[in-house]
């Protein structure tokens, strides 16, 4: 009696394990999944960083999730291993290095793709942010793919 209880005890256990291991992982998966609602309009790129709009997508805002402090009138968005690079209305141009939340704000393209050799992006990609918003939101083909653990 005593080794079928402890038998149902552990499997109980691993069973809440599970559970709990897979909420952990919807939760870090929610945030490439999101694609907002209503009049908020939001695009994943590498966590915690997204572009997102609010009521009208010709305006896009570059930041970290859940920040107030955001880059303005984002119009291309590339992301190549850790590094998110962007261009804006008026020709301006970053990068951010997602591994030390380096942000580097720049004058022109050129600019852009010294900084972005440096960093070792040697064929950067930047897409329009509403084309590769449409693929998230009815595709979820998401610019990166996180880890797997």
């Amino acid at each position: 009696m005593i080794a079928l209880t402890l038998a149902c005890c552990n499997k109980a256990k691993n069973a809440i394990n599970a559970t709990a291991e897979k909420a952990t992982d919807h939760l870090r998966l929610g945030f490439y999944s999101d694609p907002g609602a209503w009049d908020y309009y939001r695009m994943p790129l590498i966590e915690p960083w997204q572009v997102d709009a609010v009521d009208d997508t010709t305006i896009w805002h570059l930041g970290k999730k859940d920040e107030t402090t955001t880059i303005s009138n984002v119009v291309q968005v590339g992301v190549s291993d850790s590094i998110i690079y962007f261009s804006c209305k008026g020709n301006s141009y970053g990068a951010i290095d997602t591994r030390c939340d380096s942000v580097y704000e720049l004058s022109d393209e050129a600019s852009l793709r010294n900084t972005l050799k440096r960093l070792g992006i040697e064929h950067p990609k930047l897409l329009r942010i509403d084309s590769a918003y449409n693929q998230f939101a009815h595709k979820k083909k998401t610019l990166f793919t996180p880890p797997s653990k």
